[in-house]
């Protein structure tokens, strides 16, 4: 079964819009894009566990199936750049493989643990 990656063009263009008309984002809102943001990044993380048996060892085994494994439905996510895996205060995330659990830290934002 094909499964789809998240697209991340509409963040992007979303940003391109706000800073086009000027519009800044209260720290609430900025908050609350962010939490979504962690929120799509844990699905790929859950859907390439569920396809692999195992949680990835890094964030960019979303993206390319690095170890040739047959069961890889990837990508997870579309690889756009280093700042694929930056939060929207172009920092990156920290993510740590904790064998049966994961944890996914957006610098500066609440801390996702599963």
């Amino acid at each position: 079964m094909k499964r789809y990656s998240i697209p991340w063009f509409w963040m992007a263009f979303v940003e391109f819009a706000k800073g086009f008309l000027g519009i800044e984002d209260s720290p609430a809102k900025k908050a609350e894009h962010e939490k979504k943001k962690t929120e799509f990044l844990g699905i790929a993380i859950c859907l390439f566990k569920e396809d692999l048996g195992r949680f990835p060892s890094e964030l960019k085994e979303l993206c390319f199936n690095q170890k040739n494994e047959e069961s890889w439905e990837g990508p997870y996510i579309n690889w756009q750049g280093e700042s694929t895996f930056e939060n929207i205060d172009e920092r990156k995330y920290v993510f740590k493989n904790r064998g049966d659990r994961y944890e996914l830290e957006s610098p500066g934002y609440e801390i996702n643990k599963n």
